[in-house]
């Protein structure tokens, strides 16, 4: 059986799948807004010594009156990313990963108008739900179709730059919302042009991402594995020669006709309906498990903590412009990012994985121990252990973890699952990181900072077994060969005896 190599007449496909990474970058926009924006919008501002700095309460970029406004603009994203997230995978699995790139990318420049012409706090939070709505359907749909379009050799590269792209998106919004400040005709001694933020220009800045990936994907084409799987084999070999640029009698691509030939003999039923697809997640039990299992380990390990307590952190270590040093740790996972999109395809995602864990284990444990040793006092000189444990945990999340969330649901499930399974990945995702938010507070005032990142530690290095334990290779593997995986080899096993190499020989 032939393998495909890359050549240059893979252009079609590449081009392809930089423009479906619009939809990552719009995925950062849309998280990073607040940052930059929020205490604008509550009138908050301050200046560093605590003074406040009133905007006026007529002035029309004041919009929340009350805590309880601002905090539901804030949720209304995830809210939405959750409701996106579980409609979409239906949504896609019926109309194709292009078509919902189409839906999608409307729903959340509409989203943006609403928050940029906006007069009253209702309107305000609808245009924020709407552009979760979006991002959620992104997250996954862009997932799939960028593991369908790809060439297997760049199926880990091209996967690793949806979160590499959407922490750029992350930075680029936050460089824009530093540009685009105003003195806003506050009357206040103390506001200059560089006070307050001028959200309403930024929110129409943030249409550019979803009205570009509207226009690359009206000229762009439906993946051939979701049209062999609704039986349109015809159309299905078009396209995988079109992205190929070869005929499809070249014996390069002999071993995606063949994938394409076999998803379309196993299509049965083509209106497959939600409860069939449901049973076949059923039927991949190990699979559901990864999916499942590794996005709550991951929001157990302090994600959104250490985000949200990223200020204080810096703070109590002594640094000035702790809003600098934020920024500067979404400047350290662009780099974990990178190394990712180097390595993935070179070390593997499980190898990857692994490491991702354990650095994140030793990043939380030393925050730990810079909150017990400042607890008993003795934390004076070693407020270090806190900013080192900061960059440590951003680093390694992006370096593994945060591509793998990915890449899993789109990887390691069939064909008609795959949307389904997506979609499943990253509803747990933005659950759970509702769940662990609405907890956390609690948390520390029963117990203690320290105890909290000690447990974090704690879930951190279970992550690492249950990776070790339960998730197989997949670098340089067909989709179909991924199944394989599942189907001959017990998940204790799958470090030693069955490696790589003993599946690609059983393979061929």
């Amino acid at each position: 059986m032939a393998s495909h190599r890359i050549t240059t007449s893979d252009r079609h496909a590449i081009l392809y799948v930089i423009g479906s990474l619009l939809a990552p970058l719009a995925v950062g926009f849309a998280f990073g807004f607040t940052g930059p924006t929020i205490d604008t919008m509550r009138n908050t501002i301050q200046t560093p010594d605590g003074h406040h700095i009133d905007i006026g309460y007529n002035n029309n970029l004041h919009i929340f009156s009350t805590s309880t406004e601002s905090s539901l603009f804030s949720a209304a994203v995830t809210v939405g990313a959750v409701i996106g997230s579980l409609v979409g995978g239906p949504v896609t699995e019926l109309l194709g990963r292009r078509v919902t790139f189409l839906l999608a990318a409307p729903m959340s420049a509409c989203g943006y108008i609403l928050v940029g012409v906006g007069k009253v706090p209702w309107v305000l939070v609808l245009g924020r739900g709407l552009e979760g709505i979006s991002i959620g359907v992104c997250s996954f749909n862009g997932a799939v179709y960028i593991q369908e379009i790809s060439p297997s050799p760049l199926r880990g590269i091209f996967g690793s730059c949806t979160q590499l792209v959407t922490v750029i998106g992350m930075i680029v919004i936050y460089g824009l919302g530093i540009v685009v400040r105003t003195q806003a005709g506050s009357l206040d001694p103390f506001a200059t042009s560089t006070t307050f933020s001028d959200w309403r220009i930024l929110s129409f800045i943030c249409i550019i991402p979803s009205g570009l990936l509207f226009i690359v994907m009206f000229f762009s084409s439906e993946t051939p594995r979701w049209l062999a799987t609704k039986g349109r084999l015809d159309d299905a070999k078009l396209v995988l020669q079109h992205i190929r640029g070869v005929p499809i009698t070249d014996p390069r691509i002999s071993a995606e006709v063949e994938a394409l030939e076999e998803a379309t003999r196993k299509t049965g039923d083509r209106s497959a309906t939600l409860i069939d697809r449901i049973k076949i997640l059923w039927s991949c039990k190990r699979q559901t498990i990864i999916v499942i299992g590794v996005p709550i380990l991951n929001q157990f390990t302090g994600l959104s903590a250490i985000v949200f307590y990223q200020t204080t952190i810096f703070i109590k270590s002594g640094l000035h412009n702790p809003n600098l040093m934020s920024f500067t740790v979404q400047l350290t996972s662009l780099a974990g990012n990178i190394l990712a999109l180097l390595f993935i395809d070179r070390l593997g995602r499980r190898p990857l994985g692994l490491i991702s864990s354990f650095g994140m284990g030793m990043g939380q444990l030393l925050i730990a121990i810079y909150f017990y040793l400042d607890s008993i006092g003795k934390g004076t000189h070693l407020a270090w252990f806190s900013l080192v444990g900061s960059y440590l945990y951003h680093f390694f999340f992006s370096l593994g973890l945060g591509p793998l969330l990915y890449l899993m649901g789109a990887e390691l499930f069939p064909d008609h699952a795959r949307g389904l399974a997506s979609s499943l990945s990253i509803t747990t995702t933005w659950l759970f990181a509702a769940v662990f938010l609405l907890s956390l507070d609690h948390a520390i005032e029963a117990t203690s900072m320290q105890a909290v990142f000690f447990f974090f530690t704690v879930i951190s290095f279970i992550l690492l077994i249950f990776i070790w334990w339960l998730l197989p290779e997949t670098k340089g593997k067909t989709l179909d060969e991924v199944q394989s995986l599942f189907h001959k080899y017990h998940p204790t096993i799958f470090l030693t005896k069955y490696s790589s190499s003993n599946v690609d020989k059983n393979n061929a």
